[in-house]
């Protein structure tokens, strides 16, 4: 049994404010808070369990514990979660269990009527940035930008460059808020602490946690679909994949009447938002898509995959203040070579790309690229599988 007492406000300091609420694990106690700047505190929803039962709803399936609130669910929330969420991603993920949900309901709450959406700095981060902030739609033109910390970054390995990480771009989230005119809502949680789980597979539940634990400032919210178009959406074995891949169903579900969630860019493919992108002086000065630098590395699978992009659209000299661009085209072989072998294992995402760059991989290329990642490959498993005989010696000598 996983149950959520009622949520409260604490004050951290004169600049802070806490979103607090104990957790109890049968009878193991686990605090989740989320933290703002004073002036959002006012917004930090204690009157409802919403945030804390969809955080911790996909963690609740896969562990088999059942729900129970103090405080009430939104009414349209718990019959969405109910009706749909549940049913449809049971049915199709063979690890995932059937639970239950007590909780008393009310209505759903007013909102100061915020326009938000995400401020990672990535692609997709700026394709809703740029979509939005000046929308022709009165409810879909952005008023914040937000930096939700609840586990994205990462580098709990390093702690040092991780602080660092989420300070840069806590200050360049602001600086870009400010160029356009907007306001900045700055997060951070222990969410990610208390209860461990493989963010690929649970970060729309995460950020939408963030979401509503600041239910009363927002109207409309544009989460920045990951990468993929409504294309991949799928429910058979939705337990294995990124939760990217049942977006569709998971922000239809977590909307009610006076919170609107969105597949921001669901649309589009990445090399697509990336072309929106491309002519933009705020992206060329600030994307970032590395996880493992305070820059962009240029090495990291995610800074090569955007490189490709760039490249394949004639568009990669644009973002020489943020890519080592020389380096890029004095190496170029490592980087069709990354864009070759996931073409080789049918990587569907970076089909694009590959399509407007094959022509520069000739045969002899492909056969270079072949006998050496066959090589490493060779090398890799070798390496595996000294080191199995190497620790059974061990475990002998042990016994």
């Amino acid at each position: 049994m996983l149950r959520i007492e009622q949520p409260k406000i604490i004050n951290v300091d004169e600049n802070h404010s806490r979103l607090s609420c104990d957790i109890y694990i049968d009878n193991d106690l686990h605090n989740v808070w989320f933290e703002v700047e004073k002036e959002y505190e006012q917004y930090l929803c204690t009157e409802r369990s919403d945030a804390f039962v969809i955080g911790l709803l996909s963690w609740a399936m896969r562990l088999n514990h059942n729900i129970e609130c103090v405080a009430p669910v939104t009414d349209e929330l718990l019959y969405n979660i109910r009706t749909y969420v549940i049913p449809s991603l049971t049915k199709y993920g063979k690890t995932l269990h059937d639970i239950k949900i007590k909780a008393n309901m009310a209505p759903a709450l007013e909102t100061a009527g915020g326009v938000g959406t995400g401020c990672s700095c990535g692609v997709d981060s700026f394709h809703s940035i740029l979509s939005n902030y000046n929308s022709e739609y009165p409810n879909c033109k952005l008023t914040h930008l937000c930096l939700n910390n609840v586990g994205s970054f990462g580098l709990k390995d390093n702690e040092n460059i991780e602080s660092t990480l989420i300070n840069t771009r806590r200050n360049v989230a602001r600086e870009i808020a400010d160029k356009l005119g907007l306001k900045v809502v700055v997060t951070n949680s222990n969410f990610a602490d208390a209860f461990i789980q493989d963010h690929l597979m649970t970060h729309t539940y995460s950020s939408s946690f963030a979401i509503y634990c600041l239910q009363k400032l927002w109207k409309t919210y544009f989460y920045s679909s990951a990468g993929i178009d409504f294309t991949y959406f799928q429910l058979p074995d939705n337990d294995k994949y990124d939760s990217a891949h049942t977006e569709l169903l998971l922000l239809n579900s977590f909307s009610h009447k006076n919170l609107r969630l969105y597949s921001e860019g669901g649309a589009k493919t990445r090399l697509e938002k990336t072309e929106f992108i491309a002519n933009n002086e705020l992206a060329q000065e600030y994307l970032h898509v590395c996880l493992q630098k305070i820059h962009n590395c240029g090495k990291c699978p995610k800074c090569v995959r955007t490189m490709n992009s760039l490249y394949a659209l004639g568009k990669l000299d644009n973002f020489s203040k943020v890519f080592n661009v020389d380096y890029y085209k004095k190496h170029k072989d490592f980087y069709l070579k990354h864009l070759y072998w996931l073409h080789l294992k049918k990587n569907t995402m970076t089909a694009p790309e590959y399509e407007i760059l094959k022509k520069e991989i000739s045969i002899l290329k492909k056969l270079k690229f072949l006998i050496i990642g066959g090589y490493k490959l060779i090398i890799k498993y070798l390496r595996k599988f000294l080191n199995s005989i190497h620790r059974e010696n061990i475990t002998k000598e042990f016994k």
